[in-house]
C-alpha cells in the first residue's frame, strides 16, 4: 500500500527550508505514527482540495495537532480591514498557545520556482512556474504583510514563526548564479527544468518518468513509471507546466537517485497561466 502521506508529511518536516531567516521554524524530527492515522485525518477534512499549498498546511496541521497536541486557537483566520469592515487583508494559517502560554503564529508555504538568467517581464531570475509568481515577491509578502498581522490582531505579544519548503530548478545550459536573492537557502533541494521543445534532451538510458499530480508533488512515487515515448506524448498534450520525476528503472528507488524535472510552454516565462 501507497503511504505517500507519510512521506510528504515527512518532506514537509525535515526537507531544507527554502529560506534563511530568524523568524523560520528550526527542522522538524518525522514522528512515528500509525499507518492509518494520517489517511484518516486528511479524509475528515471538510473540504478535499488538490491545491499544493492546501494539502502542506493539512499536513502541518496534523503535525501541530495530532503529534505535537497543540490546541489551535485559529487556522485560516481572516483578518479584516480596520476601516473597511468586509474588505479582508489577509489571514493568519495557525494561531496556538505555547507551553509557557505564549502566542505562536506559524505562517506556511510550499514553493517551486524555476531559475531564469535572462532577462523577463517578471524583473526576477526565480520565477514560478506560473510567472506571475516570482521569490522575491512571495517573501517580501510572507515577511512584510503576513506574518506581521498577528500583532494586529492581538492585543498580546505574539511570536511570528515560518515554515518554508520548495524547490528551485535550474536549466541545464544555464550556469549557477553568483548571487542568491535575499533570504533563499543556499542548500535548497534542486531539480532541473526544460522546454517543452527539449523534452528530448532527457537522459531516458534505464529511466522511468513520473507526472505529478496535485497536491503530490513533494516526493517521488513509488509505483513504476512510464516509458519516454509514453511520457512524452503527455508533455506533449499538456497545455500548462508539469512537474515530473525521473528515476532508474527499479521500483521503489530512493528519492536521492530521482530527478525532478519542471517542463514547462516553449513560451515561458512570457506567457502566464
Amino acid at each position: 500500500m501507497s503511504r505517500i502521506n507519510e512521506r510528504d508529511l515527512d518532506w514537509a518536516l525535515t526537507s531544507p527550508s527554502l529560506i534563511t531567516h530568524e523568524l523560520a521554524l528550526p527542522d522538524q524530527e518525522f514522528p512515528g505514527m500509525e499507518e492509518t492515522q494520517l489517511r484518516d485525518f486528511l479524509e475528515r477534512r471538510e473540504k478535499k482540495s488538490h491545491r499544493v499549498g492546501r494539502y502542506f498546511e493539512d499536513l502541518i496541521e496534523f503535525w501541530l495537532t495530532e503529534i505535537q497536541d497543540v490546541e489551535l486557537i485559529a487556522r485560516g483566520h481572516q483578518i479584516f480591514d480596520a476601516n473597511e469592515k468586509t474588505r479582508t487583508i489577509g489571514e493568519l494559517d495557525f494561531v496556538w498557545r505555547d507551553d509557557c502560554g505564549t502566542l505562536i503564529h506559524l505562517e506556511t508555504a510550499v514553493k517551486f520556482y524555476l531559475h531564469d538568467p535572462g532577462e523577463n517581464h517578471t524583473g526576477s531570475q526565480f520565477v514560478g512556474p506560473n510567472a506571475r509568481d516570482t521569490f522575491e515577491r512571495k517573501i517580501a509578502r510572507l515577511l512584510d504583510h503576513q506574518l506581521p498581522l498577528s500583532a494586529r490582531n492581538y492585543s498580546e505579544p505574539v511570536i511570528p514563526r515560518a515554515l518554508v519548503r520548495g524547490r528551485i530548478f535550474y536549466h541545464p545550459d544555464s550556469s549557477a548564479p553568483e548571487t542568491l536573492p535575499d533570504f533563499l537557502n543556499p542548500d535548497h533541494l534542486r531539480g532541473e527544468w526544460l522546454h517543452q521543445g527539449e523534452i528530448d534532451r532527457l537522459d531516458h538510458s534505464d529511466r522511468e518518468f513520473h507526472i505529478l499530480e496535485k497536491p503530490h508533488w513533494f516526493t517521488a512515487p513509488q509505483e513504476p513509471g512510464m516509458s519516454l515515448p509514453d511520457f512524452k506524448k503527455r508533455i506533449e498534450a499538456a497545455q500548462h507546466p508539469v512537474l515530473s520525476v525521473s528515476r532508474t528503472n527499479r521500483v521503489g528507488s530512493p528519492n536521492e537517485l530521482c530527478s525532478f524535472v519542471f517542463i514547462v510552454p516553449d513560451r515561458w516565462p512570457d506567457l502566464c497561466d
